[in-house]
């Protein structure tokens, strides 16, 4: 697990970790959580879901959302996944480029096996269409409080909190 940092330190006391991973054939993302003062909205809640428990769904990113980007080296392009445990939605989106296209298509390249919620970590399980190797990749959360936003990630690049720039992908899965 590795710390996540936000990228602007606010009033709020909890903290993000994360890691990314392949694990037999599955991408596994986690969070977790350290929330000891129940500050965020919408926090996780314990339980083991399918993917069929889960439904596509846009804009994740306006509340709290757990988010990770990756891509394959020597690569333009990259994905986008945005999971929101407490509304049971989530989203994959790939990108040819920066940003592009707008509006952002949805990824069939990435299938949600399941997600696992124990005790503030979530777990995240893809399953690959294709083989992939030799990855990069960045994880991230938006967090709402009653206050803020707390925009966190693996490492932040540029003047505002921005995700998809490819220099903040500091992972490396082989």
């Amino acid at each position: 697990m590795i710390a996540l940092q936000p990228f602007s330190r606010g009033s709020y006391r909890f903290e993000l970790h994360g890691s990314f991973s392949l694990e037999n054939g599955l991408l596994r993302i986690s969070w977790i959580l350290n929330d000891p003062q129940s500050e965020v909205l919408q926090s996780p809640k314990d339980g083991k879901f399918t993917g069929t428990d889960f439904s596509r769904a846009n804009d994740l990113w306006r509340e709290t959302c757990f988010e990770a980007f990756w891509g394959i080296r020597e690569s333009e392009s990259y994905w986008e996944l945005n999971l929101s445990p407490e509304k049971r939605s989530w989203n994959l989106y790939r990108f040819d480029r920066y940003r592009q296209p707008q509006p952002p298509e949805e990824s069939e390249d990435f299938f949600l096996d399941r997600v696992e919620i124990r005790k503030g970590k979530v777990e995240c399980f893809l399953r690959p269409n294709r083989e992939e190797k030799q990855l990069e990749a960045s994880i991230c959360a938006v967090i709402k409080t009653e206050r803020e936003s707390c925009y966190f990630a693996s490492k932040h690049e540029g003047d505002r909190p921005d995700f998809h720039r490819r220099s903040s992908f500091c992972i490396k899965i082989d």
